[in-house]
């Protein structure tokens, strides 16, 4: 365990360094939760295979104490699954880098419209897509304007990697679940993809997503901006 304390909204990122012969997680553990033996995790990355690293990108810390938990990563042995990883001789290192939360990146967990992140019509959000499958929702309520507007939502890509954009409308379906109103997925890398959808007030949702969705990138970012000409 390791405890982080901020005195201000704050972007945390890390990487878990393993040693060769160790296959390690990192958990971001949600103070409220600390004392909890399941379901206590904000968020948990196990990417890496043994030897591998584990990176963790933009996740939000509030002020007061946070906790992040290092330990070994589960396996199937003879038909149950086991943490028996260990080490006397390697060290692993644990490396966090803390930046100020100043609203112009997505706040991570936000992999669910209940958990996006605010976006606000003439601002510049800055994502990753970080770890594999990972998935990105904003939140943009245009509750407070008068009448109709014309509205871009405009996507610059991340090299090498491609992403999708959508736009899910205030309406849900049987399920609860937000209707989606439109997809594009037409551009390569950093190629744009864009929406142009004239909404009326209400609360709508962007989602962000890589193709495949197995893909990811934890150096570059992708740029989200909505405007209203």
């Amino acid at each position: 365990w390791y405890l982080i304390r901020v005195d201000k909204p704050s972007l945390l990122a890390a990487e878990l360094q393993v040693p060769a012969r160790l296959d390690l997680q990192l958990y971001v553990v949600d103070p409220g939760k600390a004392n909890q033996k399941k379901n206590f995790e904000l968020l948990r990355i196990n990417e890496g295979e043994v030897g591998e690293p584990e990176t963790l990108v933009n996740c939000a810390l509030q002020p007061g104490p946070n906790y992040l938990r290092v330990e070994g990563a589960w396996k199937h042995v003879d038909g149950k699954y086991v943490r028996d990883f260990f080490s006397l001789d390697d060290t692993y290192a644990l490396v966090v880098n803390l930046r100020s939360d100043e609203g112009r990146e997505e706040r991570e967990p936000n992999a669910t419209a209940e958990q996006a992140s605010e976006i606000k019509v003439g601002q510049a959000v800055r994502g990753y897509i970080h770890p594999r499958a990972d998935v990105d929702f904003y939140r943009l309520d245009l509750s407070g304007q008068q009448g109709p507007r014309n509205t871009v939502i405009e996507l610059q890509g991340i090299p090498k990697l491609d992403v999708a954009l959508a736009m899910l409308g205030p309406e849900r379906d049987d399920q609860g679940r937000l209707k989606t109103w439109a997809t594009v997925n037409r551009g390569k890398g950093e190629q744009a993809e864009r929406l142009n959808k004239e909404l009326m007030p209400g609360v709508y949702h962007i989602k962000v997503w890589a193709t495949p969705r197995r893909e990811s990138n934890s150096s570059d970012q992708y740029l989200l901006t909505v405007t209203q000409p």
